[in-house]
């Protein structure tokens, strides 16, 4: 939605800058600050996705992953359990 409308005053402000006219200095200087404050936000709102790409990774790295690791030797300790007691089924 920023983005919408920043692409959208840079092109208001492209046409104004084209034509040239002392006329719409006012209104080219209005339309720079507006394109200013928007880029600003845009700025801002990629920094923050940033940090928290970095924070799930984080995550991932830290807890997730050492928890996946722990649940598959589980897994495994148990299917391994699980086909021992089947054989010794199948001997008896």
């Amino acid at each position: 939605m920023v983005r919408r409308e920043y692409d959208t005053n840079c092109k208001v402000l492209r046409q104004l800058e084209s034509n040239g006219k002392s006329l719409h200095n006012m209104k080219i200087d209005k339309t720079r600050a507006i394109v200013k404050d928007l880029h600003s936000r845009i700025r801002v709102a990629l920094h923050r996705i940033d940090s928290i790409s970095k924070r799930i990774e984080e995550l991932r790295d830290k807890e997730l992953q050492p928890q996946l690791e722990e649940l598959i030797d589980g897994y495994v300790f148990f299917s391994f359990l699980y086909f021992r007691s089947s054989v010794e089924l199948e001997v008896d």
